[in-house]
Protein backbone atom coordinates (compact mmCIF):
# COMPACT_ATOMS: atom_id res chain seq x y z
CA UNK A 1 0.00 0.00 0.00
CA UNK A 2 1.38 3.12 -1.21
CA UNK A 3 1.66 6.44 1.43
CA UNK A 4 -0.97 9.15 0.94
CA UNK A 5 0.57 12.37 -0.87
CA UNK A 6 -0.86 15.25 0.77
CA UNK A 7 -1.42 18.83 -0.39
CA UNK A 8 0.92 21.45 0.55
CA UNK A 9 -1.97 23.72 1.26
CA UNK A 10 -2.83 20.85 3.41
CA UNK A 11 0.34 20.16 5.52
CA UNK A 12 0.26 24.06 5.78
CA UNK A 13 -2.85 24.09 7.13
CA UNK A 14 -2.04 21.35 9.81
CA UNK A 15 1.07 22.90 10.62
CA UNK A 16 -0.80 26.46 11.33
CA UNK A 17 -3.54 24.40 13.42
CA UNK A 18 -1.01 22.58 15.48
CA UNK A 19 0.99 25.63 16.36
CA UNK A 20 -2.34 27.50 17.37
CA UNK A 21 -3.23 25.06 19.21
CA UNK A 22 0.04 24.57 21.26
CA UNK A 23 -0.30 28.61 21.65
CA UNK A 24 -3.60 28.00 23.12
CA UNK A 25 -2.73 25.02 25.45
CA UNK A 26 0.27 26.52 26.51
CA UNK A 27 -1.81 30.15 27.26
CA UNK A 28 -4.63 28.32 29.25
CA UNK A 29 -2.35 25.84 31.04
CA UNK A 30 0.48 27.26 32.56
CA UNK A 31 1.09 30.99 31.05
CA UNK A 32 -2.41 32.61 32.36
CA UNK A 33 -2.44 30.56 35.50
CA UNK A 34 1.15 31.61 36.38
CA UNK A 35 0.46 35.12 35.79
CA UNK A 36 -2.66 34.88 37.95
CA UNK A 37 -0.66 33.74 40.63
CA UNK A 38 2.02 36.38 39.92
CA UNK A 39 -1.12 39.47 40.36
CA UNK A 40 -2.57 37.39 43.10
CA UNK A 41 1.04 37.33 44.71
CA UNK A 42 1.70 41.54 44.16
CA UNK A 43 -1.72 42.40 44.93
CA UNK A 44 -4.20 40.21 46.06
CA UNK A 45 -3.78 40.87 49.66
CA UNK A 46 -4.19 44.83 49.06
CA UNK A 47 -7.31 43.89 46.75
CA UNK A 48 -9.06 42.05 49.14
CA UNK A 49 -8.45 44.72 52.41
CA UNK A 50 -9.37 47.22 49.82
CA UNK A 51 -12.84 45.45 49.01
CA UNK A 52 -13.28 44.06 52.29
CA UNK A 53 -13.22 47.68 53.57
CA UNK A 54 -16.15 48.66 50.41
CA UNK A 55 -18.37 45.90 52.01
CA UNK A 56 -17.93 46.79 55.70
CA UNK A 57 -18.88 51.03 54.59
CA UNK A 58 -21.92 49.34 52.48
CA UNK A 59 -23.31 47.08 54.98
CA UNK A 60 -22.87 50.09 57.89
CA UNK A 61 -24.70 52.42 54.87
CA UNK A 62 -27.55 49.83 54.52
CA UNK A 63 -27.62 49.61 58.51
CA UNK A 64 -28.17 53.44 58.77
CA UNK A 65 -30.80 53.04 55.91
CA UNK A 66 -32.77 50.30 57.82
CA UNK A 67 -32.66 52.66 61.38
CA UNK A 68 -34.00 55.31 59.55
CA UNK A 69 -36.86 53.29 58.25
CA UNK A 70 -37.74 52.87 61.09
CA UNK A 71 -37.65 55.94 62.65
CA UNK A 72 -39.66 56.91 59.58
CA UNK A 73 -42.62 54.20 60.26
CA UNK A 74 -42.35 55.13 63.76
CA UNK A 75 -41.38 51.38 64.54
CA UNK A 76 -39.89 50.01 67.22
CA UNK A 77 -35.20 49.61 66.27
CA UNK A 78 -34.44 45.69 67.01
CA UNK A 79 -30.74 46.05 66.36
CA UNK A 80 -30.49 42.39 66.13
CA UNK A 81 -32.73 42.03 63.27
CA UNK A 82 -31.45 44.63 61.56
CA UNK A 83 -28.17 42.94 61.89
CA UNK A 84 -29.12 39.94 60.43
CA UNK A 85 -30.92 41.66 57.65
CA UNK A 86 -27.65 43.01 56.75
CA UNK A 87 -25.90 39.98 57.00
CA UNK A 88 -27.98 38.42 54.86
CA UNK A 89 -28.15 40.65 52.32
CA UNK A 90 -24.44 41.11 52.00
CA UNK A 91 -23.86 37.01 52.08
CA UNK A 92 -22.87 36.43 48.47
CA UNK A 93 -20.48 39.83 48.76
CA UNK A 94 -18.74 38.24 52.00
CA UNK A 95 -18.69 34.65 50.28
CA UNK A 96 -16.63 36.00 47.49
CA UNK A 97 -14.16 37.68 49.82
CA UNK A 98 -13.42 34.31 51.75
CA UNK A 99 -13.27 32.84 48.35
CA UNK A 100 -10.73 35.54 47.44
CA UNK A 101 -8.49 35.69 50.85
CA UNK A 102 -8.56 31.55 50.19
CA UNK A 103 -7.22 32.57 46.63
CA UNK A 104 -3.88 34.68 48.26
CA UNK A 105 -3.42 31.86 50.97
CA UNK A 106 -3.18 29.37 48.59
CA UNK A 107 -1.19 31.17 46.45
CA UNK A 108 1.06 31.92 49.08
CA UNK A 109 1.43 28.40 49.86
CA UNK A 110 2.47 27.59 46.07
CA UNK A 111 4.77 30.30 46.57
CA UNK A 112 6.62 29.16 49.43
CA UNK A 113 6.63 25.50 48.90
CA UNK A 114 6.73 25.64 44.82
CA UNK A 115 10.04 24.36 43.12
CA UNK A 116 11.11 26.37 39.73
CA UNK A 117 12.36 24.53 36.69
CA UNK A 118 15.43 25.64 35.08
CA UNK A 119 15.41 27.05 31.91
CA UNK A 120 16.70 24.00 30.31
CA UNK A 121 14.12 21.86 32.02
CA UNK A 122 11.19 24.57 30.68
CA UNK A 123 12.38 24.37 27.07
CA UNK A 124 12.13 20.74 27.25
CA UNK A 125 9.19 20.81 29.15
CA UNK A 126 7.59 23.02 26.29
CA UNK A 127 9.22 20.65 23.40
CA UNK A 128 7.68 17.31 24.79
CA UNK A 129 4.30 19.00 25.46
CA UNK A 130 3.99 20.34 21.79
CA UNK A 131 4.91 17.27 20.43
CA UNK A 132 2.17 16.06 22.51
CA UNK A 133 -0.57 18.15 21.76
CA UNK A 134 0.05 16.76 18.14
CA UNK A 135 0.15 13.26 19.28
CA UNK A 136 -2.97 13.59 21.65
CA UNK A 137 -4.86 16.45 21.45
CA UNK A 138 -8.38 15.74 20.21
CA UNK A 139 -8.76 18.31 17.52
CA UNK A 140 -5.64 17.09 15.55
CA UNK A 141 -6.89 13.19 16.24
CA UNK A 142 -10.03 11.91 15.36
CA UNK A 143 -11.32 8.61 17.00
CA UNK A 144 -9.12 8.49 20.23
CA UNK A 145 -9.27 5.47 22.30
CA UNK A 146 -10.17 5.83 25.98
CA UNK A 147 -6.13 5.77 26.67
CA UNK A 148 -5.55 8.67 24.97
CA UNK A 149 -8.11 10.34 25.90
CA UNK A 150 -7.14 9.89 29.42
CA UNK A 151 -3.29 10.17 29.06
CA UNK A 152 -4.35 13.24 27.20
CA UNK A 153 -5.47 14.64 30.42
CA UNK A 154 -3.02 13.72 32.32
CA UNK A 155 -0.20 15.00 29.83
CA UNK A 156 -2.29 18.62 30.54
CA UNK A 157 -2.29 18.18 34.19
CA UNK A 158 1.58 17.56 33.95
CA UNK A 159 1.89 20.68 32.21
CA UNK A 160 0.27 22.85 34.58
CA UNK A 161 2.45 21.46 37.52
CA UNK A 162 5.68 21.71 35.80
CA UNK A 163 6.22 18.38 36.51
CA UNK A 164 9.14 17.42 34.05
CA UNK A 165 9.61 14.28 35.39
CA UNK A 166 5.43 13.25 34.40
CA UNK A 167 5.82 14.67 31.24
CA UNK A 168 8.37 12.25 30.16
CA UNK A 169 7.25 8.92 31.46
CA UNK A 170 3.64 10.07 29.44
CA UNK A 171 6.01 10.93 26.63
CA UNK A 172 7.06 7.25 26.63
CA UNK A 173 3.71 6.34 27.00
CA UNK A 174 2.28 8.27 24.29
CA UNK A 175 5.11 7.71 21.97
CA UNK A 176 5.46 3.74 22.67
CA UNK A 177 1.97 3.45 21.79
CA UNK A 178 2.07 5.32 18.34
CA UNK A 179 0.22 3.31 15.73
CA UNK A 180 1.55 6.24 12.84
CA UNK A 181 -2.24 7.10 12.25
CA UNK A 182 -2.88 10.05 10.37
CA UNK A 183 -5.93 12.87 10.80
CA UNK A 184 -7.53 13.85 8.03
CA UNK A 185 -10.03 16.26 7.08
CA UNK A 186 -11.46 18.90 4.83
CA UNK A 187 -9.12 21.75 4.60
CA UNK A 188 -12.61 23.67 4.91
CA UNK A 189 -12.69 21.65 8.60
CA UNK A 190 -8.81 22.54 9.14
CA UNK A 191 -9.38 26.83 8.47
CA UNK A 192 -12.52 26.67 10.67
CA UNK A 193 -10.71 25.10 13.04
CA UNK A 194 -7.90 27.44 12.69
CA UNK A 195 -10.60 30.58 12.78
CA UNK A 196 -11.61 29.02 16.20
CA UNK A 197 -8.19 28.64 18.08
CA UNK A 198 -7.42 32.32 16.86
CA UNK A 199 -10.52 33.70 18.60
CA UNK A 200 -9.51 31.53 21.88
CA UNK A 201 -6.35 33.18 21.60
CA UNK A 202 -7.14 36.28 21.12
CA UNK A 203 -10.08 35.86 23.86
CA UNK A 204 -7.14 34.77 26.22
CA UNK A 205 -5.32 37.66 25.48
CA UNK A 206 -7.79 40.10 26.12
CA UNK A 207 -8.74 39.16 29.55
CA UNK A 208 -7.83 38.86 32.75
CA UNK A 209 -4.93 37.39 33.93
CA UNK A 210 -3.16 38.24 30.76
CA UNK A 211 -4.05 41.44 30.09
CA UNK A 212 -2.31 41.86 33.63
CA UNK A 213 1.10 40.84 31.85
CA UNK A 214 2.25 44.42 30.79
CA UNK A 215 1.82 45.64 35.11
CA UNK A 216 3.67 42.32 36.10
CA UNK A 217 6.66 42.57 33.63
CA UNK A 218 7.27 46.14 34.63
CA UNK A 219 8.86 46.58 38.16
CA UNK A 220 7.98 50.53 37.46
CA UNK A 221 4.40 50.04 37.27
CA UNK A 222 4.29 47.05 40.11
CA UNK A 223 5.57 49.51 42.48
CA UNK A 224 3.42 51.99 41.53
CA UNK A 225 0.58 50.00 41.30
CA UNK A 226 0.77 48.61 44.33
CA UNK A 227 1.16 52.35 45.75
CA UNK A 228 -1.90 53.30 44.20
CA UNK A 229 -3.77 50.64 46.28
CA UNK A 230 -2.20 51.29 49.31
CA UNK A 231 -3.89 54.52 48.85
CA UNK A 232 -7.06 53.43 47.77
CA UNK A 233 -6.72 51.09 51.32
CA UNK A 234 -5.88 54.24 53.54
CA UNK A 235 -8.93 56.00 51.64
CA UNK A 236 -11.19 52.88 52.59
CA UNK A 237 -10.14 53.23 56.07
CA UNK A 238 -11.06 56.18 56.59
CA UNK A 239 -14.32 56.12 55.25
CA UNK A 240 -15.04 53.05 57.15
CA UNK A 241 -14.16 55.08 60.58
CA UNK A 242 -16.26 57.80 59.19
CA UNK A 243 -19.27 55.22 58.90
CA UNK A 244 -18.42 53.71 62.25
CA UNK A 245 -18.40 56.98 64.14
CA UNK A 246 -21.74 58.58 62.48
CA UNK A 247 -23.32 54.89 63.20
CA UNK A 248 -22.73 55.12 66.74
CA UNK A 249 -23.32 58.65 66.85
CA UNK A 250 -26.82 57.63 65.47
CA UNK A 251 -27.28 54.95 68.05
CA UNK A 252 -26.33 57.31 70.59
CA UNK A 253 -28.63 59.73 69.77
CA UNK A 254 -31.70 56.90 69.77
CA UNK A 255 -30.34 56.13 73.52
CA UNK A 256 -28.77 52.46 72.84
CA UNK A 257 -25.80 51.53 74.69
CA UNK A 258 -23.17 50.83 72.52
CA UNK A 259 -21.30 48.14 74.37
CA UNK A 260 -24.63 45.96 75.12
CA UNK A 261 -25.12 45.37 71.58
CA UNK A 262 -23.35 43.97 68.36
CA UNK A 263 -23.54 47.30 66.77
CA UNK A 264 -20.92 47.30 64.09
CA UNK A 265 -19.67 44.24 61.86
Amino acid sequence: MYPIELHPEYVKLKEELEDLIFEYESLNNQICPNLKEEYIFHFGLLEYNIHSKEVEIDKIKFKLKLIQKAINNEEKINISLINKKVEEEFEKYTQRLNESIEDVFNTLKIRENGKLLSEEDTKELKTKYKKLIKRLHPDLNKNQTDFEKSLFIRVTDAFKMGDLEELNILYFMAFDSEDNKEFFSSEEELKNLIFEFHSKIDHLKTNFPYNKRELLVNEDKTKKYKEDLKFLLKDREDRLKYYNDKLKSKLKELGFNLDDYDLVS
